[in-house]
């Protein structure tokens, strides 16, 4: 086996290098609001899943996302900037990446660049995420989403006891969507049904894993949705 290390690719980003912030997140937080629907996130767009913070997506005043995660070639990428609109009503995030292995080379920091843009409406949670390849080189990448739903309502995540809670559902898995659903003890069934397109490798209760290639200075945008739902309220 040989021991030489592996060579990187040749990229124009070196600039991001510097930029590029430590991959933990700032302690701020960044809200979405549209209507009977609000989100909590951190300067990355991330949803820690700790269930120890106010982070997620709220519908009608409980949480259908608690947990919603971004690794690509199981990293995170580092935070260049991120912008809320004054109205709250959309959130912009650009990132790059660490060092990234690929078969027989690396892909330096900075290489990829990482748009997400996440909304609000009617209910649903929006991301669009698009990547940038600036090597001459192409590139494979492992895109994986981490989620998880725990319904609690406002008052528990900020710290109220609960005696009883109601009924966790079993998640319904689709080629490539995921229903997660709770039952309440007022007979108030809530659901979020998550979709990505493009190709999806894997898809489990609480995470998706698509591949992505591109060609030398390509790129190409996925898509992510969270539908949020209770039962005989429309939304």
């Amino acid at each position: 086996m040989s021991n030489t290390p592996p060579t990187k690719v040749q990229t124009n980003t070196t600039d991001w290098d510097v930029q590029a912030k430590n991959n933990r997140a700032p302690a701020d937080s960044q809200v979405l609001k549209q209507g009977d629907t609000f989100a909590i996130f951190d300067r990355l767009g991330e949803i820690g899943g700790t269930g120890e913070s106010e982070q997620g997506v709220y519908h009608l005043g409980t949480r259908f996302l608690s947990n919603w995660e971004l690794l690509i070639n199981e990293k995170r990428p580092l935070l260049l900037n991120s912008t809320m609109k004054e109205d709250n009503s959309s959130f912009v995030v650009q990132m790059t990446t660490p060092d990234l292995p690929q078969t027989d080379h690396v892909l330096p920091q900075g290489t990829l660049h990482v748009f997400r843009s996440m909304l609000l409406d009617g209910g649903t949670f929006y991301e669009h995420l698009r990547l940038k390849n600036y090597s001459r080189s192409p590139i494979e990448l492992k895109i994986e989403y981490r989620f998880a739903a725990d319904f609690r309502d406002i008052f528990e995540v900020r710290g109220e006891h609960r005696s009883r809670r109601g009924e966790l559902h079993d998640a319904e898995i689709r080629e490539s969507a995921v229903k997660l659903a709770y039952c309440g003890l007022d007979e108030q069934k809530r659901e979020v049904n998550i979709a990505f397109d493009g190709d999806v490798d894997a898809i489990e209760p609480r995470r998706c894993v698509l591949h992505v290639q591109l060609g030398g200075g390509d790129e190409t945008t996925l898509h992510a949705t969270a539908e949020c739902r209770t039962e005989n309220q429309g939304t």
